[in-house]
């Protein structure tokens, strides 16, 4: 979390529920770029079916091993927050890895690039599945 970040606009762990099967999640998030007064807007993300690549399946694993207790949802084992530097960093670890240019992205581009639904959001959100070569505009 950033110091200019006030903790009330921090995804948090009360933000995400699991249906009880695990065929979706949703997160709310409670304030945006665009909705300033925190008109909140729930995301309902399906399993996408391969563990291997579905955020449902990701967040179960993770909420197994992310330390107990309310506050924010990306904590270190201390449950001091992540801060803005560390998710940055993480990002671009992520996209390496898939084999993506990460110059090219940050976490600031994305809610830019996902105003129209393209094709790696559908992914997301349990549609479509991923075209071999994504295009930038809908990561």
């Amino acid at each position: 979390m950033s110091r200019s970040a006030s903790a009330e606009r921090v995804l948090a762990l009360n933000d995400i529920s699991l249906h009880g099967d695990f065929s979706a999640l949703q997160v709310r998030l409670r304030f945006s770029k665009t909705d300033q007064r925190g008109n909140a807007t729930v995301l309902t993300i399906r399993n996408a079916g391969e563990a291997s690549v579905c955020p449902v399946s990701a967040m179960v694993r993770f909420l197994r091993v992310r330390p107990t207790g309310e506050g924010p949802l990306f904590v270190h084992l201390d449950k001091s927050p992540l801060t803005r530097y560390q998710v940055n960093h993480i990002l671009r670890k992520a996209l390496e890895f898939g084999g993506y240019p990460s110059h090219k992205f940050s976490p600031h581009s994305f809610p830019h690039r996902s105003r129209n639904i393209g094709s790696s959001k559908r992914f997301l959100i349990g549609g479509d599945s991923v075209p071999g070569k994504m295009a930038q505009r809908d990561i």
